[in-house]
């Protein structure tokens, strides 16, 4: 029973890793697509993180996902 379970943990996920490989593809192949809206994306998180940290204002950031609790 304890080499099964072995096994088991052993096997699958390399089995998931493989079942995933074809929706990875897709996913690089758009994001290979739209490589520049995300950049520009990321780059705009980027700097209005770094604003919020200096205005002192990342603290409250919280506040704004007070409904994640709800979801549970």
């Amino acid at each position: 029973m304890l080499l099964l379970a072995y096994a088991l943990g052993l096997g699958v996920p390399f089995l998931l890793i493989a079942a995933g490989v074809g929706g990875a593809r897709r996913v690089v192949r758009w994001f290979s697509a739209h490589l520049r809206v995300v950049n520009v994306a990321g780059g705009t998180l980027v700097i209005l993180m770094g604003l919020a940290l200096a205005s002192g204002q990342f603290a409250r950031l919280p506040q704004f996902f007070n409904f994640l609790p709800l979801l549970g």
